[in-house]
């Protein structure tokens, strides 16, 4: 299996996981028109996990993406305070969202569809914004002013910047405003990845060469990684988004290793996450570990050296572009 192939493998296992758990919040909001406090409580989540794939597309290359994970951290918070309304015409089109991106990840040329329906994703996005009452989201981004709106109590909140390359030639962008309520449940879910990162570390640390039980933890533990640095890149903190090309790299060669030793490998994984252990507490402690990241991509490069990655860093959007290619496909 190329290395390429491996980082689809991870792509795809990530989405999918995502498209399931959409999946079963969608039947209980079938068929609501009036949300009772509990249905409010599954929309929301609906549209973060919305977020997230639109946020994972972005971590893999699909900048023109970032904007739109941003404009449904929005969206959620607004539905929030929804006060009576009906949701029936704004769910309908988050199922349309979800159908799009499942349509172009199940398409013989993914990269192609991505980019080619994403003009259609956003033009939804966008009427989902004037749905729940936002301002024009073609303004350019989401003023202070529209941001204290999300929030009872009138407590403006900060604006993440766009994490996209300057010379990046799309539309400008509604930058994400990324409440408390969204930051708590980022935060509370990466809490629960490292839990299981070290929990699949720690089972690993005696390790030498792994036997078909112990390939499976590798696996694992390389995907739930990945997972991790790439969301934390998606949620706009923009230095792990070199990081998130590595580790995907990293994901798809963990799942190939047989016969060989991983002791340095898993030494050098539990380092890294022990030491992003201590940025999930909020947004600060988050940005400490930003100032780490040399030292994590060390560690990394290290990890890529014991698994026979020569060649760790991607550099170009056609590098990107290739991991999507669909198995057997040649250009």
């Amino acid at each position: 299996m190329s290395d390429a192939s491996g980082i689809r493998t991870v792509f795809a296992a990530e989405l999918e996981n995502v498209f399931a758990e959409i999946k079963k919040l969608q039947e209980p909001l079938a068929r609501v028109e009036i949300p009772s406090p509990s249905n409010l409580a599954d929309l929301w989540l609906l549209i973060q996990k919305i977020g997230r794939i639109l946020g994972t597309l972005a971590a893999a290359g699909y900048s023109g993406y970032a904007p739109l994970a941003g404009k449904a951290a929005v969206i959620a918070s607004a539905c929030r305070s929804n006060r009576g309304k009906s949701v029936h015409v704004l769910i309908s089109q988050l199922d349309a969202i979800v159908s799009l991106c499942r349509t172009s990840f199940a398409d013989r040329d993914p990269a192609a569809a991505f980019t080619d329906r994403l003009a259609e994703v956003e033009e939804k996005i966008d009427f989902c914004m004037k749905l729940a009452g936002l301002d024009d989201p073609l303004r350019g981004d989401v003023s202070v002013e529209a941001s204290t709106d999300l929030k009872e109590g009138g407590e403006s909140k900060p604006i993440v910047p766009d994490p996209r390359p300057k010379d990046t030639p799309v539309k400008e962008p509604v930058r994400a405003v990324f409440d408390d309520d969204m930051m708590a449940f980022f935060m509370r879910e990466s809490r629960n990845l490292l839990k299981e990162l070290k929990a699949l570390g720690d089972s690993l640390k005696a390790t030498r060469i792994p036997d078909d039980a112990e390939a499976q933890k590798l696996t694992e533990f390389g995907q739930k990684l990945n997972r991790l640095i790439g969301g934390t890149a998606a949620m706009g903190f923009g230095r792990f988004v070199p990081l998130s090309r590595k580790t995907s790299l990293l994901a798809a060669r963990c799942a190939q290793v047989r016969d060989k030793t991983i002791r340095v490998l898993i030494l050098n994984l539990n380092s890294v996450v022990s030491v992003l252990a201590e940025g999930f507490k909020n947004a600060a402690s988050l940005k400490a570990v930003e100032t780490r990241l040399p030292g994590i991509e060390e560690r990394i490069d290290i990890c890529m050296s014991a698994v026979d990655i020569d060649h760790p860093e991607i550099k170009t959007q056609d590098e990107i572009d290739d991991m999507l290619k669909p198995y057997g496909v040649d250009r």
